[in-house]
């Protein structure tokens, strides 16, 4: 396993296509590529620490900012809210992120907790 801390954009990139195959993968616990996915979470949370402020993002912005990143749209966040509606009352501000959601949100699209957390 080669594995480095991040300091690049490029060697960001490469980790962050790498966690995606790797999510789609969808890896049992404890299994190699889970191990290998959770090591470059951690990676991949500690660059954007230093590269990217959030420090004035809600987690609405940050979700928004992200689907429009990836091409996806609000219906695509379905598979971590669970339901179409649960996603409407969030974008609405009827409906916090749950923690299960939040974990789901930043495995999927990377959004670092700190950011999710807020409200």
């Amino acid at each position: 396993m080669n594995t480095k801390l991040l300091k690049t954009e490029e060697e960001y990139k490469k980790a962050l296509a790498e966690a995606e195959k790797l999510v789609e993968m969808d890896p049992l616990p404890e299994t190699k590529e889970a191990d290998r996915l959770e090591l470059l979470c951690l990676l991949i949370e500690n660059y954007e620490r230093k590269h990217y402020v959030f420090d004035n993002v809600s987690a609405k912005d940050a979700i928004e900012y992200a689907i429009e990143q990836k091409g996806l749209k609000k219906s695509d966040l379905i598979q971590y809210f669970g339901s179409q509606s649960r996603v409407s009352d969030f974008f609405r501000g009827a409906r916090g992120l749950s923690i299960g959601i939040i974990k789901k949100i930043h495995d999927g699209l990377g959004i670092p907790y700190d950011v999710l957390l807020k409200t």
